[in-house]
């Protein structure tokens, strides 16, 4: 009689030639503890592609600071604005005259000229002015920045705020974020009181990857009831939105005091005046509650040593009794 197990012998020889078995097939060492043996980075693993920088190429520390950041993300050289008058301010505040001169003007041509991906983030550095002075019309120099040559342009330099449809604070669902959709760019600074401060935010943000920081909120309800209650409505749709739909780490507070000491932060809002104990000074020695020293005469003085600040700027120190800490002026 045939013997039935022969095929099936050699349909199994045939379907394993070629193939190999070490005996120890389970032995992978060393042992991957990742799939990803080499890790992500930021240049591979998150997409930089519609991000600008803005540099002002007058202030070394916007050279520093956004050059750096360039090459972190490997920002291509065609997304790097460089704002190159020989007499642009490297001041922290502008005039509406040297804005338009110095910055809008010819970042608008700068646009004009721009054939690469399209754009929906800038970023500016230290070095490039914070704010715009000038009455009715002053402003935040990033908040103009961001309406250039989009929907919205007509509204720089005027004297109103208007409305836009991104996001859950506009009554809409959370999604992907396009210039050309909703008519301006997504603006972000890279700042601190130092270079190196701001520096720092760009190791900070290579060494976070991968990992969840905490969310601080910080709101009183006190406010609710008051002319600024829009404002305290945009933090808990926040809240609601970071930690109900995103199921992120928050820490939402509302108590009359703000927060302090926090630490593993990735994401901070609030607003000065929603807190019920802003005129308290949490300074040390901010009531000059501690001497310095004395002249033989007896009278007492402090020492005091005043920051460095930008060309353009100035610091004043003054002693007022009007708010007191511990029974003495600051």
């Amino acid at each position: 009689m045939p013997n039935p197990e022969a095929p099936v012998t050699e349909i199994e020889d045939d379907i394993f030639q070629g193939f190999t078995v070490a005996n120890d097939i389970w032995n992978e060492t060393p042992l991957n503890p990742v799939a990803v043996p080499n890790g992500f980075n930021l240049t591979t693993a998150i997409d930089y592609s519609d991000v600008a920088v803005l540099i002002n190429n007058k202030s070394e520390a916007s050279r520093t600071i956004g050059w750096a950041f360039v090459t972190a993300r490997n920002i291509s050289a065609d997304r790097v604005f460089i704002f190159d008058n020989s007499s642009n301010p490297t001041g922290e505040t502008i005039n509406r005259n040297q804005f338009n001169t110095y910055f809008l003007d010819p970042f608008k041509a700068m646009l004009s000229s721009y054939n690469g991906t399209d754009i929906n983030y800038l970023v500016t550095t230290k070095g490039i002015p914070l704010r715009i002075n000038g009455g009715n019309n002053k402003a935040s120099f990033d908040q103009e920045i961001a309406l250039a040559g989009g929907t919205y342009d007509s509204d720089i330099g005027a004297d109103w705020w208007n409305t836009h449809d991104y996001g859950p604070l506009a009554g809409k669902q959370m999604k992907d974020f396009t210039r050309d959709e909703y008519g301006f760019f997504l603006v972000t600074r890279l700042t601190g009181y130092t270079v190196d401060t701001a520096l720092e935010l760009i190791e900070k943000a290579n060494n976070s990857y991968g990992s969840r920081g905490m969310h601080v909120l910080d709101l009183a309800t006190n406010r609710n009831d008051t002319g600024y209650k829009f404002w305290n409505d945009d933090l808990y749709v926040a809240n609601s939105t970071l930690n109900g739909t995103m199921n992120l780490p928050v820490y939402f507070d509302e108590e009359t005091e703000f927060v302090t000491n926090m630490s593993n932060v990735i994401g901070y809002a609030s607003w000065g005046s929603n807190d019920g104990n802003w005129n308290k000074n949490y300074l040390a020695n901010g009531g000059f509650d501690t001497l310095d020293s004395a002249w033989n005469s007896g009278s007492r003085y402090w020492n005091l040593s005043g920051p460095t600040v930008s060309a353009g700027d100035e610091f004043n120190w003054s002693y007022q009794t009007g708010t007191k800490q511990g029974g003495n002026g600051a």
